[in-house]
């Protein structure tokens, strides 16, 4: 008896073991270099979730309970379901890399959740995982601003990430989990735990060598214990001085937020001050930065004009860029006179994670999303204070920017939200919402996970063969000579979702003068991108034809979709100039004269110094 309750004891540590080491890789890989489609932690994370379930089944064995599903698993399930079905159903735009994502985000969901399925493993450790994160971006960035290896020319610091806006993130929830756990007064090993840890290893000392005392070995870990919150409180400080430079607005409001959430029991005397003090600092902000916030707004009031012409199933996964696009061109034709157009600017991101749920999911998409997360935190919360003062930051964060569409964010928020759910006392007994527990047998429980492994195995090699497509398409993109054009057919199944693919191949297939040709791939990339351009060169395509009335439509179009950019109108005065219409030829010489561009340019000078001269 006493032998399988050693060897019982054995395979506990070893299962906390390998929940730590996934714990541990998972917040590796959210460190890793982001890409726009393809990273190679993308790769990494596909070919280690077959690992991730072989780990998950030998806690399942090991154990000897059932698999329990919460109600946020089946939320889950119910939202990937009908995302799936969206995907490859609706099938209205090319979404094959956002699919592929989602289900790597849905696998990993599965997989951790069957590695922490029987997990007591403290909370501390993904607090202390999200902080040493945290420090470790601070430190590199900071590094990026003395040795000028941002990943973006026009900023100093970028982290892992291609700009300062979604690296901020990174800093604002590590800060927040720091500031809630001083709040709580608890170190990231906790007092139950040192002590734990300590009993043990001096047994074990004792049990080898009888003549050490092991009392040294006790306060040992009260100096540490006694030392956390200073540590916890200089990495707190370390992250707070970088943070400013990434002069993010959003993760100040996320901050800020969880802050006032953190000392809410303390600000309430001075609240009259503190609102005072907030609304002055969101003024000040805005005119900082009035440009991108009116930009951001133009792509909100976009979206939902697109939105509400399908409100409840939403345009199609894959279809936020047309519809915006589409939104800002209606908009611009109901009210030309908005000066709110001057700051529009194309866009691939919504900067609003719930919105664009909304857009391409419609109502029934956005209510799966909002129910699954209120859920989630509301058993977060029961679980660990700081964690959820973490996410909850994280989701502020998401209704001014796009976290949730870089894997890093997914990997920890997935991760956060599957500890949870993770069968701790409060589950087995059924108490979690006050909602009895569905249960899967341990047979069956392996039996869908060793499904899920084959599943993964599939996504693993699509991930695979679609990067190095993309890898190939890298090798010749922006050379548009004729003797690329087969290449580009052959590879233009695999990257109908990739506007710069697309953009390049019509290019190319207009310098050979097949024009026609040019406006089929044309076609398809204003499907996935926001990019007037795609009807700039549709329009020339057209007018090389000398089909006038379809080139001036396709440019009236590109006008309407970027209200602030002269070159639609200075080819539609060409254009004019071309048919020998002298006085169509001279208003639109006047109105590219009148015109404000967002952006000055010696391009846009000599646009207005030609138009003079035809006047």
């Amino acid at each position: 008896m006493k032998n399988m309750m050693k060897m019982r004891d054995k395979m506990t540590y070893v299962c906390k073991g390998l929940q730590i080491l996934t714990i541990a890789f998972l917040l590796f890989l959210s460190l890793q270099p982001v890409e726009v489609r393809w990273a190679d932690a993308d790769v990494w994370l596909v070919e280690s979730m077959s690992v991730l379930g072989i780990v998950g089944i030998c806690g399942l064995m090991a154990y000897r309970t059932k698999a329990r599903i919460t109600l946020v698993d089946a939320m889950v399930a119910l939202w990937a379901l009908y995302d799936l079905f969206r995907v490859y159903i609706g099938a209205e735009y090319p979404c094959a890399t956002e699919g592929l994502k989602a289900c790597t985000a849905i696998l990993l969901y599965v997989f951790t959740r069957v590695v922490f399925h029987e997990s007591r493993l403290s909370a501390w450790w993904l607090v202390a995982g999200v902080l040493l994160c945290g420090c470790y971006e601070s430190i590199w960035g900071v590094l990026q601003i003395m040795d000028g290896t941002s990943r973006h020319h026009l900023f100093l610091l970028t982290g892992n990430f291609q700009n300062p806006g979604p690296y901020s993130a990174y800093l604002m929830m590590a800060a927040v989990v720091g500031l809630a756990v001083l709040q709580e007064k608890k170190a990231v090993i906790s007092v139950c735990m040192v002590q734990r840890i300590a009993g043990k290893a001096s047994n074990l000392l004792q049990s080898r060598f009888p003549d050490l005392k092991h009392a040294p070995l006790n306060s040992v870990f009260r100096q540490v214990l006694s030392h956390a919150d200073k540590a916890i409180l200089a990495a707190i400080l370390l992250i707070l001085i970088t943070l400013p430079s990434t002069w993010s607005r959003a993760a100040f409001v996320g901050l800020g937020a969880c802050m006032l959430w953190i000392w809410r029991n303390r600000y309430w005397r001075y609240r009259y001050f503190v609102w005072a003090g907030l609304a002055v600092c969101a003024i000040v902000l805005y005119f900082i930065k009035q440009g991108s916030a009116d930009g951001r707004t133009v792509i909100w009031m976009s979206s939902l004009t697109s939105w509400t012409h399908s409100p409840w199933l939403g345009v199609g996964v894959g279809g936020f860029r047309h519809a915006c696009a589409e939104g800002i061109a209606e908009m611009w034709n109901a009210n030309p006179e908005n000066r709110l157009f001057n700051s529009a600017g194309v866009t691939d991101y919504a900067y609003n994670d719930l919105l664009k749920i909304l857009v391409e999911q419609g109502l029934a998409g956005a209510v799966l999303c909002v129910s699954v997360m209120t859920v989630a935190m509301i058993r977060l919360y029961r679980r660990s204070k700081p964690l959820f003062a973490g996410t909850l930051s994280l989701l502020v964060f998401s209704m001014f920017s796009y976290p949730f569409e870089l894997m890093p964010y997914r990997v920890v928020i997935i991760l956060i939200v599957a500890w949870s759910e993770s069968d701790h006392e409060e589950v087995r007994q059924g108490r979690m919402l006050g909602k009895p527990q569905c249960s899967l047998g341990r047979c069956w429980a392996i039996f869908y996970t060793c499904v899920f492994i084959m599943m993964s195995l599939y996504i693993s090699h699509e991930t695979e063969r679609r990067k190095e497509v993309d890898k190939d398409v890298g090798l010749f993109s922006g050379m548009h000579q004729e003797a690329f054009i087969t290449d580009y057919y052959e590879l233009q199944s695999d990257e109908l979702d990739n506007a710069q693919f697309l953009f390049d191949f019509a290019k190319t297939l207009r310098e050979s003068k097949r024009y026609q040709d040019s406006n089929a791939i044309l076609q398809k990339g204003v499907q996935v991108s926001a990019d007037p351009m795609f009807y700039v060169i549709m329009g020339n395509n057209y007018r090389d034809e000398k089909h006038y009335a379809l080139a001036e439509v396709s440019y009236k179009k590109a006008f309407a979709i970027m209200p602030n950019r002269l070159y639609p109108l200075y080819q539609l005065m060409l254009m004019y100039e071309e048919m020998n219409e002298v006085k169509r030829m001279k208003e639109m010489a006047k109105r590219v004269i009148e015109t404000n561009p967002k952006v000055e340019s010696p391009a846009t000078k000599e646009m207005k110094r030609k138009a003079k001269e035809r006047i």
